[in-house]
């Protein structure tokens, strides 16, 4: 469907935002990427259930090429 995000963009968007140096915080992501913000709380429920969600899987911050 066009327009859906999927949990695995959701997880590649906040890995960008780690790359990119930016604070990887419920309060910074809330503050300044409201739309990350919301998919977050649609896929995970709450930022504590994506804390524990990547304790068992780290997302992948290698740079891509």
């Amino acid at each position: 469907m066009h327009g859906e995000t999927r949990r695995e963009d959701v997880l590649a968007d906040l890995a960008d935002y780690a790359r990119a140096g930016l604070p990887v915080t419920y309060e910074e992501i809330n503050k300044h990427n409201g739309r990350l913000e919301r998919a977050i709380r649609k896929y995970f429920g709450t930022f504590a259930k994506l804390y524990n969600y990547l304790k068992r899987k780290p997302l992948d911050l290698t740079p891509s090429t």
